[in-house]
């Protein structure tokens, strides 16, 4: 399905209901060469203020691993670098690893 985009809030929406209630209001199809996400750097305020969507795009983009019921604490930790934080473990706990569970 297409994707539209207005400053930082991603939809995903057919053809019609775009030209019909997203175009007026200023949502912008999305291309390849504009999807690149750079969130490392961003402070946890900042991380916060996103959609769990654009995160877990980014985490996607970075081939990083996170559970798919994932809590929005839990993504910005993974991004973040602070697993401790994220399960409760102090980071004891590899939650992102390519092995299977």
């Amino acid at each position: 399905m297409p994707q539209y985009k207005k400053d930082d809030h991603i939809i995903n929406a057919t053809e019609k209901a775009y030209e019909v209630l997203y175009a007026s209001r200023g949502y912008v199809p999305t291309t390849e060469e504009s999807e690149y996400i750079e969130l490392y750097g961003l402070s946890y305020e900042e991380l916060d203020a996103l959609q769990n969507e654009m995160l877990k795009k980014f985490l996607d983009q970075e081939e990083i691993e996170y559970k798919s019921r994932a809590t929005k604490k839990e993504l910005i930790a993974l991004i973040l670098g602070d697993e401790g934080v994220m399960d409760g473990t102090n980071g004891t706990e590899n939650t992102h690893s390519n092995e299977s569970k």
